[in-house]
């Protein structure tokens, strides 16, 4: 359900992921999906943010601790 992962590299040990480092725009993004990306605005903090099925869109910020 995550659409917009810029890329993932993986191997035994160790998942790297590189994500947006801006908002993403609510009004390009397609009902029941979410976007994880960095907030560069906001303190670097990892966020996901989803838009049900009736287009209702929530921000979450994800603890990284």
């Amino acid at each position: 359900l995550i659409s917009k992962l810029n890329t993932i590299t993986a191997d035994a040990s160790t998942v790297t992921m590189a994500f947006s480092s801006t908002a993403p725009s609510s009004s390009e993004q397609a009902n029941s999906t979410a976007i994880m990306y960095i907030d560069t605005a906001d303190a670097g903090k990892l966020k996901l943010q989803s838009k049900n099925s009736s287009g209702t869109v929530v921000t979450y910020i994800l603890s990284t601790t």
